[in-house]
């Protein structure tokens, strides 16, 4: 019973997907995103994901909820830290610069995350994490 379920959802979803090489100007919607790794301290290896929300506001600017997860890896030890953003973005041609404030976070210290991000030919919006660290990141629409 699952199996047929499952085929009809993936047959609904890949039915609503951009064809290839398709590009929405709107950049509303539910987006996925992940960086590399990177390490602003030597002992400790880091990398961040979480999902953002956004909706097309005026003049090319966009409301943003972000919600962000940041893992810390030094040999066998283990540290999360997540993280709510309200962020304006602002579009310019093919750039999206993305400027947050911090709603909340896990541990105390945490600086809000900014973003420079520039549309690509697969739909994605790639670029850099610039906060209190740099690392490439990219976004990708999930909804």
């Amino acid at each position: 019973m699952k199996r047929p379920l499952i085929g009809a959802c993936l047959a609904a979803a890949l039915a609503m997907a951009l064809p290839a090489g398709a590009q929405q100007s709107d950049l509303s919607g539910t987006w996925g995103f992940h960086t590399a790794d990177y390490a602003p301290q030597d002992a400790f290896t880091l990398t961040m994901s979480g999902v953002a929300s956004m909706r097309r506001a005026q003049n090319n600017r966009y409301e943003i909820d972000l919600m962000t997860q940041e893992v810390a890896t030094r040999g066998d030890q283990f540290l999360e830290i997540w993280s709510r953003q309200r962020c304006t973005g602002r579009a310019e041609g093919e750039a999206l610069t993305v400027t947050c404030e911090l709603v909340e976070a896990g541990q105390e210290g945490y600086q809000a995350d900014n973003f420079q991000l520039t549309r690509q030919a697969d739909g994605a919006l790639s670029g850099h994490l610039v906060s209190s660290t740099s690392s490439p990141v990219i976004f990708r629409r999930l909804r």
